[in-house]
């Protein structure tokens, strides 16, 4: 799709899995498809890392993977996934890039 699509904006949730080796060479190939870190089912710290190497911090996106989550107290904890990424041995711009700039710059 990005290639006949070179316009849309295009972002595979769950950091591309199950399908991750063919949409991360996408992802790289592409200016305009990203991958999000959601899915406290599917991602882990050690995914995630090694997702933001092979794709880059640029091309990942903090996502909540709203309405499933982590249910805490009968409400869903959405804190799950941002306290890895905020966890990680990632700079502080490489963490506000993922956690929300990126995105800001994805929708502009």
């Amino acid at each position: 799709m990005p290639e006949k699509f070179p316009e849309l904006k295009i972002i595979y949730a769950h950091a591309g899995l199950p399908h991750w080796r063919e949409l991360w060479r996408c992802v790289k190939a592409y200016k305009n498809v990203y991958i999000d870190l959601s899915s406290s089912d599917y991602i882990n710290a050690k995914i995630a890392d090694i997702a933001i190497k092979t794709v880059g911090y640029q091309k990942c996106l903090y996502g909540t993977d709203r309405p499933y989550g982590m249910l805490q107290g009968g409400s869903f904890d959405y804190s799950t996934i941002k306290g890895m990424i905020e966890q990680m041995a990632l700079s502080n711009h490489q963490k506000e890039a993922i956690l929300g700039d990126t995105f800001s710059n994805f929708i502009r």
